[in-house]
């Protein structure tokens, strides 16, 4: 297979980045468009090509496409679910396409089914408390022949190669550094086939990679046939974006500095930050001292002295809430009694002219709220679901009390589209200062019509 140039599709569409590129928000949205209407459509008549999107390490691609399958499940109104496969090498554990010898049951009935579903099914049937019906779930599964038969193996990681009852996202990471036989094998699949078997129509794919860079450590490798048929997304997110990705994966004492400090956030590349924030973290943990945490963030600030000091200020303050914001899961899970503490804080700011606090709170609890999937939200109890909605609902009453009704506005309406909108709903009704937003009331009334909730 002949590799492509160092002039590939992937690098010219990187060297031209600052002519063209697109914010993760806007590929995500493009990719909810495109794959609601390409499930709809018979699998043959699909376009042969795959999304892929390029952007730096670190930067939230992976985090967007699992938000992808929510979006998704909205929008069309069935199941979906993300699964990634690191196609930037191949595990010795991957037998994709290797012979295999496969036993078919035949029933008494002719129903012809393989051996792992026999069993699932006859293990099904053995949960039926009632004996009679037991006795017949069985009679009916009674085997009437066996047959083996030759096939290839496919993989559990392999998005598509088992065929599900929902639709997938089959995320492709590092899709540029493919080797041969997995580029063979993701020509195959855009095509609808792996080893000559059907894939799973319920499965659309999406890849992610690093710019052809040597400083990134990734190289444009991929055959040029299958590089011809990739849409290419230049990706440079916004700060806004790259807080929202960090807001999951970044310890708080760095994360709080830099949401106050946005003009900060281009002074390291983003794999770097969350580096330099979870090596703090650790140094706390470890029982270091507050001059030893600094110090080690400090020593990768060596070329932006103006930020060690602007650092060193906020570490020094760092343990009195009222010099940085409250963050968003903080929000969601705190007591009653921090709650009391939140928002005692919030009537300080307003009164002492520091609204930025009380914005920056807002913020930074509408990512949070961005960023519960559906998944996430189902596996919380019971207790945490109630504390989150509750929480919501007593910050919209303090932002609404404080005159800061346009917050509250915007905080409502993220809250209508996440999984906690039901619950929020319920509280909300008995809020005597939210009713008093009449206008942020019909907007509630119209997306509860629209998604059928019954409040």
């Amino acid at each position: 297979m002949a590799g492509s140039t160092s002039l590939g599709k992937i690098a010219r569409h990187w060297g031209e980045r600052v002519k063209r590129h697109h914010s993760l928000t806007e590929v995500l949205n493009r990719l909810t468009q495109k794959f609601s209407a390409r499930i709809q459509q018979p699998q043959e008549t699909r376009a042969n090509r795959i999304d892929i999107m390029i952007g730096e390490s670190g930067i939230g691609k992976s985090t967007v496409l699992r938000q992808l399958a929510d979006r998704l499940s909205k929008k069309t109104g069935k199941v979906w679910k993300g699964q990634p496969w690191h196609v930037g090498g191949q595990a010795f554990e991957d037998v994709t396409g290797l012979p295999v010898i496969m036993e078919d049951v035949v029933l008494e009935d002719g129903t012809v089914m393989s051996r792992d579903e026999y069993t699932s099914v006859m293990a099904a049937a053995h949960k039926e408390p009632d004996p009679k019906k037991l006795q017949a779930a069985v009679e009916a599964l009674r085997i009437k022949e066996t047959h083996r038969r030759a096939t290839f193996a496919k993989s559990e990681f392999v998005p598509g190669a088992i065929w599900r009852d929902y639709c997938t996202v089959g995320i492709l990471e590092e899709l540029p550094t493919a080797p041969t036989l997995i580029q063979n094998q993701i020509r195959e699949m855009i095509d609808g086939k792996l080893n000559g078997d059907p894939i799973d129509p319920n499965c659309l794919y999406v890849g992610t990679g690093n710019p052809p860079d040597p400083r990134f450590v990734t190289v444009n490798a991929l055959d040029e046939a299958l590089e011809k048929r990739l849409k290419i997304y230049i990706i440079e997110p916004t700060q806004d974006e790259l807080l929202q990705v960090w807001e999951r994966i970044m310890p708080e004492t760095i994360y709080k500095f830099l949401v106050m400090e946005k003009p900060f956030i281009e002074a390291l590349s983003p794999r770097e930050w969350v580096g330099v924030a979870k090596d703090v973290h650790d140094v706390q943990l470890g029982g270091g001292s507050f001059e030893e945490a600094i110090e080690e963030a400090v020593d990768e600030l060596l070329d932006h002295p103006n930020i060690a000091i602007k650092l060193r200020k906020f570490l020094k303050f760092g343990n009195d809430p009222f010099y940085y914001p409250v963050l968003g899961r903080q929000l969601l899970v705190a007591t009653a009694q921090e709650m009391q503490l939140f928002m005692a804080l919030i009537e300080r700011w307003i009164k002492e002219d520091k609204r930025g606090f009380v914005g920056e709170s807002k913020n930074d609890l509408l990512r949070t709220l961005g960023n519960i999937t559906a998944e996430e939200f189902n596996a919380w109890d019971t207790k945490t679901k109630e504390r989150a909605a509750n929480n919501i609902v007593v910050f919209i009453e303090a932002l609404a009390a404080t005159n800061c009704n346009d917050m509250a506005k915007q905080t409502l309406s993220h809250a209508f589209t996440s999984p906690l909108i039901t619950l929020v709903s319920q509280k909300m009704r008995k809020s005597a200062a939210i009713k008093q937003m009449t206008d942020v009331m019909q907007k509630f009334e119209r997306e509860k019509e629209q998604q059928g909730l019954v409040a």
